[in-house]
């Protein structure tokens, strides 16, 4: 068990300022029998020619040039391809810490789980960085174990890159939804209702680095129509299999549903149109919530959010925007105080 190979997805995409940072880091990890791979998703800068130069240095990297179908193409690829008993995924403009590897798959071992998981920094580059993490470590087995740590704390999160799995968790046919931003969400939805168990560990390992041009920083609405169709995926699996747990699903459904609102504001008419079967889902939901027993769980700012978006109308949108507008400017002030307790 002590010599069992750790198979590292890394998809790689115009990411040539980073890239080194993220493969030394990769190098310098003290659990050596690694697998590395490194899938060029069609870079158009010098990220390829990084990733072959890198492969020449360290036998343990492996190195698949393809054409540009986005990270979860990217890492199915690399699912398929895998040698390692163990997987785990760090995406090519983050870093890690030395024993990352080590400790997570110690706590596997010692927990009995296929999946361990760790606390991680989130860097916003140019401003801030905050810290998710709890504090004490955990063993998650049960439904409702694994729910809390999703949906309550800070052990667990709706991506991928934090942990390593068995690779039974992926060879169950476990894979990421091709072309859609969040793709992360699917495969939490994919573990918690496979009953997957999961050790944590509170040790700060993973920095994600969260930068403008990164898919997920994208303003558009593509975007947070992929976060919806997400979450209401998530909503609809899980909403009777974890009933305590229903009012964080309806959350994250109300969160999409205000920014969807508020990025179409900024939409021409004729821009919206193919987003009309979005909209009448996300007012059927509104409604739905707002007139059924499940309102009586919603937050005030909740409440607002989804009573302004059963209306789908400019005016509906604006208000929205104005509102997120107001909300974030407060929330980049909170978590500018809450990074400097770390300084």
């Amino acid at each position: 068990m002590a010599s069992d190979t750790i198979s590292i997805i890394v998809p790689v995409y115009n990411v040539q300022k980073y890239l080194r940072e993220c493969l030394d880091s990769i190098l310098a990890q003290t659990y050596s029998f690694l697998d590395i791979i490194l899938i060029d998703d069609g870079s158009t800068d010098s990220s390829g020619e990084i990733c072959d130069e890198y492969a020449q240095k360290d036998s343990r990297i492996r190195v698949f040039h393809t054409a540009n179908q986005g990270i979860s193409a990217a890492r199915n690829y690399a699912l398929d391809r895998i040698s390692g008993q163990w997987v785990g995924f760090v995406d090519s403009d983050d870093w890690i810490e030395p024993d990352m590897f080590e400790k997570l798959l110690n706590a596997a071992i010692f927990g009995g789980t296929p999946i361990a998981a760790c606390s991680r920094s989130i860097d916003y580059v140019g401003s801030y960085t905050t810290f998710d993490r709890s504090d004490s470590p955990a063993v998650l087995r049960t439904l409702n174990e694994i729910a809390e740590g999703y949906f309550t704390g800070r052990m667990l999160g709706n991506v991928v890159w934090e942990r390593i799995y068995r690779r039974e968790v992926f060879d169950s046919g476990i894979r990421f939804p091709v072309g859609r931003i969040y793709e992360d969400i699917s495969i939490s939805t994919a573990i918690i209702t496979g009953g997957w168990t999961i050790s944590y560990i509170p040790d700060l390992l993973y920095h994600y680095r969260q930068r403008k041009t990164s898919s997920v920083h994208d303003r558009g609405l593509k975007k947070w129509a992929d976060n919806w169709d997400a979450v209401y995926e998530q909503m609809n699996a899980l909403y009777d299999l974890v009933p305590g747990y229903r009012k964080y699903l309806i959350w994250n459904c109300a969160y999409a549903a205000g920014n969807i609102w508020e990025k179409s504001v900024r939409l021409r008419k004729k821009e919206r149109k193919p987003y009309n079967d979005l909209y009448k889902e996300v007012c059927g939901f509104s409604a739905h919530v707002l007139d059924g027993s499940d309102r009586n769980s919603l937050r005030t700012k909740d409440r607002i959010t989804l009573t302004i978006a059963r209306r789908s109308s400019f005016p509906a949108f604006l208000t929205m925007y104005i509102i997120r507008r107001v909300n974030a400017l407060r929330s980049i002030r909170k978590q500018k105080e809450t990074s400097r307790l770390f300084d």
